[in-house]
């Protein structure tokens, strides 16, 4: 068994815009990584800009290795347009500023990829009075 391409790397144009909640470590980071690659502009949206900004630059490294080995279906580019935008979905605060700091950026949102998550926790409601983990996956 070897490695192969898992999903259609199709051009994807740098105007489209796609926002990816929990985008800084896991499938969300792969997501970003790729959808990225292909051309798009992607919006990392997470808690933790510091570590928005690791994974941005882990991208952009990951980036340059798959070009140098001449992969197929990644944009021609110099790095990727990956932007973070804070965004806590235990707050609905939270979730309204980025709303608002969205719409001033005169983007239009193409796709939306509702990754952020939280593992396995003891019963916790957030300031909103929503239990902590629905809150979260839902916002």
């Amino acid at each position: 068994m070897g490695v192969t391409q898992s999903f259609p790397r199709v051009s994807l144009s740098r105007e489209r815009v796609v926002i990816i909640t929990g985008a800084n470590q896991g499938i969300g980071y792969h997501t970003a990584k790729w959808i990225a690659m292909m051309g798009a502009c992607v919006i990392i949206a997470c808690r933790s800009e510091g570590k928005a900004r690791q994974a941005i630059d882990q991208m952009n490294v990951e980036f340059k290795e798959e070009k140098s080995k001449g992969t197929e279906g990644i944009a021609d580019l110099e790095e990727l347009n990956v932007i973070f935008m804070k965004l806590d979905n235990a707050s609905l605060k939270s979730v309204m500023s980025f709303v608002s700091e969205f719409k001033a950026t005169g983007f239009k949102l193409h796709t939306l990829v509702c990754n952020a998550g939280i593992g396995i926790h003891k019963q916790e409601y957030t300031e909103d009075g929503h239990e902590l983990i629905y809150q979260v996956l839902i916002c």
